[in-house]
């Protein structure tokens, strides 16, 4: 709902130009320097009817040849509300001056993703631009009627993720009394404030320059950012465009929306008719904005015009399901939000602010409160990642703001079950199944190739694996989560296994998030981001193999960010490895990436993770008493040799090998108090002659495994307890 985000649009006459620039000119690496240093004025008039006019002078001064773009987009406005009154650009070389010509200056519409839009992007070819040149820039441009809501608002944020701002200037002057609040985390600006008017400064420039940061994120309320409204509460605004509202869901049902409705209310139940609901809007209706009209990015098109059409935008999809629920008798009504994958903090609604791009509907049974997205075929419990946890205004009796829930880790996850048979060759046929639900199971609809799901698991937690075969099928899963997704699928795989010297093995590797966690040092600028809560279950299981030796049987994490837990045992023939992931909320802040309780989380992600080589043996093998000649002649300080596909590192040091119970015994042990021998296996060439182990005298010193007595299976090490230490686009939607 471009419409929407009128405060938006008049921070992008600023902002806009600041999406390719990066940060400061001081001394360092070159990989460090940013390509562009940023300098602003802005001052605002607004008049008694709450329009605006805006001037802005700007510079750029160019430091590497990244920041020589051919073009930077300097406004965009929308042509029905704005008018530009001037417009001036040029480059400055030392004392040479080069105005920008005409035709160097290009106005273009903008997409609006798919629909029809009056919204216009100006963008400057700047000429003689070089390393050490300053681009500079003015203009002046006003609204030309006034807002529909019936307020004047502004929302003007420092993003310093790409750029430094070295200089800023923000200045209002107001017919009208105005509320002024805003977010100063490090005290960079000066504010003075005067009647109805206000001046900002920045006391020093703002630098915050990701550099190779993965899954790094920059917070909102990282930036200093000012706010301005003449609107004092919530309850006092947008009479005139909720009477619009009304006036819209006042018209009769159309045929087709008449059809809609039958089939819904043949559904029992709420959610089975919203589901019913979004799902039939979804094919009946397909998604293409107008916003070329006046008011139309706010106000819904009738009834009739998007039945006979079979187009239109979220608020026109929002229309169409709210009147529906109303008529069945719900308590409907639309909500404003701003939908983005980056969470808006609640101070941005302090006051009344026109901070909005989506449109979708609010239902309240009872106490019970429910948020439907109607452009999304999600089912309707799921709110989006883009939508929980922010505040959305609800235009009932009286418009107010209220919270989208925020997710829980149990609400989004997905279980892999992994079941993989030795064939021959060193080749095992693999069938998986999934089970996803939330959030998880909305993005393994989304992948293309259905591949996918399968191939990153195990070439992630599996490095060795190569597919060579694959197939899907796919069906309705009857578990009680109506959104949940499932999938078969068979595969032969090869190169499973490293060979050792102590029989065949494979290692564990890390996921994306983990190796990203430990990356991050103490100059980490970002925070981190999980995406949503999540909760993650690997699990493998190796028919007719067993696990003989691990690094560690099995390893818990816990912190206020991430649970992680490895699992490896034997049982009734097969050897099965657990691998589960909880992330407990969106993101790590970059306060608590700098902790020592972040430091001890990266510290038991390397320990339980680090070198992790699983042994397995074949029931043939076991009788023959393989493992205990891994364990006599090997020990753990073996460099394990990769075979197979040339990927990541060639060589594993394993620090911990432990010999696992095992069913089958071996076929003999010699056991002394001092040093124990292992006898070699009956297939095997004639082993050397066996040399004595000096036992050690706690498990923490220990450097070599040591077998069981005779009596029983092989033993496990050993090892200390480990203790603990206590969860991610496009920009805009509709």
């Amino acid at each position: 709902m471009p419409g929407m985000t009128r405060a938006l649009r008049l921070m992008g006459l600023i902002s806009l130009l600041l999406f390719s620039a990066a940060a400061t000119a001081a001394v360092g690496p070159r990989s460090l320097i940013p390509r562009l240093s940023v300098i602003e004025e802005t001052e605002i008039t607004v008049f008694k009817d709450h329009r605006s006019k805006i001037k802005v002078k700007g510079a750029q001064k160019i430091q590497t040849e990244d920041g020589q773009v051919p073009k930077v987009r300097l406004i965009s406005f929308d042509k029905n509300e704005m008018r530009l009154n001037s417009f001036k650009a040029w480059t400055v070389n030392g004392d040479e001056e080069s105005e920008v010509p005409s035709n160097m200056v290009q106005t273009t519409p903008v997409s609006e993703e798919a629909g029809f839009s009056s919204y216009v992007t100006i963008e400057v070819a700047f000429p003689k631009m070089n390393v050490g040149s300053n681009i500079r820039w003015e203009y002046e441009i006003e609204e030309t009627v006034a807002p529909v809501l019936g307020f004047f608002s502004y929302l003007y944020r420092l993003d310093s993720e790409y750029h430094t701002a070295e200089g800023f200037r923000f200045k209002v002057n107001s017919e009208l009394p105005i509320s002024f609040w805003e977010n100063d985390p490090n005290g960079v600006l000066e504010i003075t404030r005067k009647g109805n008017g206000m001046e900002a400064r920045l006391k020093k420039s703002i630098s915050h320059y990701i550099v190779n940061e993965t899954y790094g994120v920059l917070s909102q309320t990282r930036f200093p950012t000012l706010f301005v409204s003449t609107a004092a509460k919530w309850a006092d605004i947008g009479a005139g465009l909720k009477q619009k509202y009304e006036d819209r869901l006042n018209e009769p049902l159309s045929p087709l929306l008449n059809g809609i409705l039958l089939k819904v209310k043949r559904q029992r139940g709420f959610h089975n008719q919203a589901r019913e609901l979004n799902r039939l809007l979804g094919n009946e209706i397909r998604y293409m904005g107008d916003w070329r009209g006046r008011h139309s990015g706010q106000v819904p098109r009738s009834i009739a015009s998007i039945s006979e059409s079979q187009f239109g935008d979220c608020k026109d999809f929002a229309l169409m399901a709210t009147k529906i629920l109303r008529t069945i008798g719900y308590k409907a009504n639309f909500a404003s939000v701003f939908s983005d994958r980056i969470p808006v903090p609640d101070f941005y609604y302090t006051h009344p602010n026109n901070y909005f791009n989506h449109q979708i509907v609010h239902v309240q049974i009872g106490k019970q409160e429910y948020w439907l997205d109607p452009t999304s075929q999600d089912e309707v419990a799921l709110a989006d990642d883009t939508l929980a946890n922010r505040k959305a205004l609800v235009w009932g009796d009286t418009p107010e703001m209220r919270r989208i829930p925020a997710y829980k880790e149990t609400d989004n996850g997905f279980r892999y079950k992994l079941v993989m048979t030795p064939t021959n060759n060193q080749r095992f046929l693999g069938d998986l199944e999934i089970e996803s639900w939330g959030l998880e199971s909305k993005f393994a609809r989304d992948e293309n190739n259905v591949e996918n799901p399968m191939i990153r698991w195990m070439m992630t937690f599996f490095p060795d694996i190569k597919a060579t075969s694959q197939e899907f099928h796919t069906h309705s899963p009857r578990i009680s989560r109506p959104w949940a997704h499932r999938a078969r699928g068979l595969g032969t795989f090869e190169d499973v296994f490293d060979r050792t010297p102590m029989g065949d093995g494979l290692r564990l590797g890390y996921s994306g998030f983990l190796r990203a966690l430990l990356d991050v040092n103490d100059t980490w600028i970002s925070d981190f981001d999980f995406g949503f809560p999540s909760d993650r279950r690997y699990e493998v299981e190796f028919k007719n193999r067993q696990f003989v030796m691990s690094g560690e049987e099995s390893c818990k994490i816990q912190s206020p960010w991430l649970n992680i837990e490895v699992s490896v045992k034997n049982r009734a023939g097969s050897g099965y490895l657990t691998y589960t992931e909880m992330f407990k909320m969106p993101e790590i802040p970059n306060a608590k990436l700098k902790s020592k309780e972040f430091r001890s989380l990266q510290g038991q992600i390397k320990g339980c993770l680090a070198s992790r080589i699983l042994i397995l043996k074949s029931p043939q093998e076991l009788r023959q008493g393989g493992v205990q000649r891994g364990l006599a002649s090997d020990g753990p300080s073996i460099q394990l040799k990769r075979v197979g596909p040339a990927t990541g590192m060639t060589k594993y040091y394993p620090k911990k090998l432990t010999p696992m119970k095992s069913p089958m015994p071996p076929k003999r042990v010699v056991a002394t108090p001092q040093h124990q021998v292992a006898t070699p296996q009956a297939h095997s060439a004639p082993a050397p002659a066996a040399k004595p182990v000096p036992a050690k005298p706690t498990p923490a010193k220990q450097t070599q495994a040591k077998p069981a007595p005779a009596k029983k299976t092989a033993a496990k090490q050993a090892v200390p307890p480990r203790k603990p230490s206590g969860k991610a686009s496009k920009p805009q939607k509709k």
